[in-house]
């Protein structure tokens, strides 16, 4: 009785050794299907690590390139703003040259008189 029960019994243990290796075979399957999707996203954090880090590099080459720009329209403005008011100044030197020739021309009184605005009129 104990030798028909014994290959039952191997019979059995080569079926749990199958189911075994059935299953060890499966596991690792999902392992490496799991490290393979691990991989695929490490990757594309990566990509968009890389990305970004561009992104933030051409918007900071952005700024800075505005800030430049800025500065070179402040300068130009104030040279322009500089060279109006020369002028205005010269202009106004000139006007103030002529008031004064005029003043003296006038004499030393420097104005007319009611009456002599008068007779000059008539």
């Amino acid at each position: 009785h104990l030798r028909a029960a014994l290959p039952e019994g191997v019979q059995q243990a080569q079926r749990i050794l199958r189911e075994r290796d059935r299953i060890i075979a499966q596991a690792r399957e999902e392992a490496e299907a799991i490290v393979k999707e691990a991989q695929a996203y490490a990757e594309k954090l990566t990509r968009e690590s890389a990305i970004a880090q561009r992104a933030e590099e051409e918007a900071s080459r952005i700024i800075d390139e505005a800030r430049r720009h800025s500065r070179e329209i402040k300068m130009g403005a104030r040279e322009y703003a500089g060279e109006l008011l020369q002028r205005l100044e010269g202009n106004l030197q000139k006007c103030l040259a002529v008031v004064r020739q005029g003043l003296e021309e006038l004499g030393p009184a420097g104005a007319v008189g009611d009456d002599e605005r008068h007779e000059a009129r008539q």
